[in-house]
């Protein structure tokens, strides 16, 4: 073991807003643990500096100036972000940006510090002040990109683990004689894996055209997790609050507020807490371009609207859209055939609401706050009718999958419902997505209604 004495200090330097104590105070956790580990047993000595306890209260030109003053050398910058951009100072839009700054002009410098930036993704339901906050924390996330790699993480044993094997790295670089590490080069910010694409066995009894949509619409990997199904509190809450807020429903009464609260708790009925998963679903919404490959096999096939003659059916509505929207006027029968032709089944109401709340457990496919121009429903800048369905795809869940919010409705299935009577979950272009697009909310239907507002797509089990 190395003296004390004959340690060589490594300085840290944390930056961040208030809103991250506790992701702070980890690091301090994980950096005892080194120094009684690997650090120490090579001669090293981890130490932090953070301004809320490393600083000495003193007068001068700004608080930001008082803690440059007192910052020396560091060997190593860590930053971390949530929700707060911070508060601004003279020269920065937040102590955080001007304090990384200050790091990067160093980097010409032949003592140059590493760099490293954490950014939380946990779910939260924004105040008024997040809401403020928010948009500069996308810019500054933005910008921060563009100078390099930045670590995502979802909760404090995450980042734990993630900062510990960084430290570690820096730890080997630091020891001459132990084989410097290389710096990772690879993107950190996803955290699901990339899509993988089912094994064409898994679909033994799939045609030839079949298999040809599983190539215009790839079948993506849900992973299996335990699942609280229906709104929490204060997802009911945050939908009812921001509803009234931007104007979506008129101000109501305590009492009306109670019965709309009370509604929308019954569209997402809570039920215990069941496994879901793993299964497969499709990356999309079924198109037209797909359903016409499905009838040209089965040119016996009629769906129930050319059933009943009427004026409107899924061709009539291809021609007013497009090969890459959605089919539509399809009834949960038809919707049935399909994936059964595909070598699959509809997905089920509790899978359709894990798809959507992915790996973070969020009300939404992108998070867990409501951004309006990340789907098509009806209060999007565009065409009041359906579009294409990867207009969206950079907005897609974690595990990839697009369109699960507005656009359409799509059928799901549930088995604790009448005879005759299924669900559509999702949304669609013409309704309030915020309200009936969430991962929890769908609503009961007649399985041989149809209309240009209902689609599906399709779920194959993994063997």
């Amino acid at each position: 073991m190395v003296l004390a004495s004959k340690l060589r200090v490594i300085t840290i330097f944390v930056s961040s807003p208030s809103d991250v104590k506790e992701a702070r105070d980890k690091l301090d956790q994980v950096i005892d643990k080194l120094n009684r580990t690997v650090a120490r047993y090579n001669g090293l000595l981890l130490t932090t500096f953070r301004w809320e306890r490393d600083v000495v209260p003193e007068i001068g030109t700004s608080p930001q100036g008082v803690i440059d003053s007192q910052t020396g050398h560091y060997e190593v910058f860590i930053g971390i972000m949530w929700k707060r951009f911070g508060t601004p100072t003279d020269q920065a839009g937040s102590g955080t940006e001007h304090e990384l700054r200050v790091a990067l002009s160093q980097l010409s410098k032949p003592d140059a510090p590493r760099i490293m930036f954490y950014l939380c993704e946990k779910p939260f339901y924004p105040n008024d002040q997040d809401l403020e906050q928010m948009p500069l924390v996308k810019t500054f996330r933005k910008d921060l990109e563009s100078h390099g790699i930045v670590t995502a993480y979802c909760d404090l044993e995450q980042f734990a683990a993630e900062v510990e094997e960084d430290l570690i790295k820096i730890v080997f670089d630091a020891v001459p004689g132990l084989g410097i590490a290389p710096r990772i080069d690879e993107p950190r910010t996803r955290i699901s894996p990339e899509p993988t694409i089912p094994p064409r066995v898994l679909l033994r009894t799939a045609t030839s055209a079949s298999a040809q949509i599983r190539d215009l619409n790839p079948l993506e990997r849900v992973p299996g997790r335990t699942l609280n199904m229906g709104l929490t509190d204060l997802e009911l809450d945050y939908i009812c609050k921001y509803a009234i807020d931007r104007g979506f429903i008129g101000k109501l009464t305590r009492k009306e507020l109670e019965e709309f609260r009370n509604l929308l708790s019954e569209s997402a009925e809570k039920r215990p807490q069941i496994r879901v998963g793993p299964f497969w679903l499709s990356r999309y919404p079924v198109t037209n371009e797909q359903f016409e490959l499905f009838v040209a096999e089965r040119p016996e096939f009629k769906t129930s609207a050319e059933k009943d003659k009427a004026e409107n059916n899924w061709r009539t509505a291809y021609e007013d859209s497009g090969p890459k929207n959605p089919v539509t006027y399809v009834s949960f029968r038809d919707a049935e055939e399909f994936c059964k032709w595909a070598g699959g089944r509809l997905p089920s109401r509790a899978e359709f609401e894990r798809a959507v709340r992915g790996l973070n457990d969020t009300l939404f496919p992108w998070g867990p706050v409501w951004e309006p121009d990340r789907c098509n429903d009806m209060f999007y800048l565009g065409d009041r009718q359906t579009s294409p369905v990867d207009a969206f795809r950079e907005f897609a869940s974690s595990e990839a999958i697009c369109d699960l919010t507005g656009n359409v409705f799509e059928w799901v299935t549930d088995s604790g419902l009448r005879r005759g009577v299924q669900r559509v979950a999702g949304g669609a272009f013409n309704a309030c997505a915020v309200l009936l697009g969430n991962a929890a909310t769908s609503r009961q239907a007649q399985i041989d209604i149809y209309g240009w507002d209902i689609g599906f797509r399709y779920a194959v089990d993994i063997s």
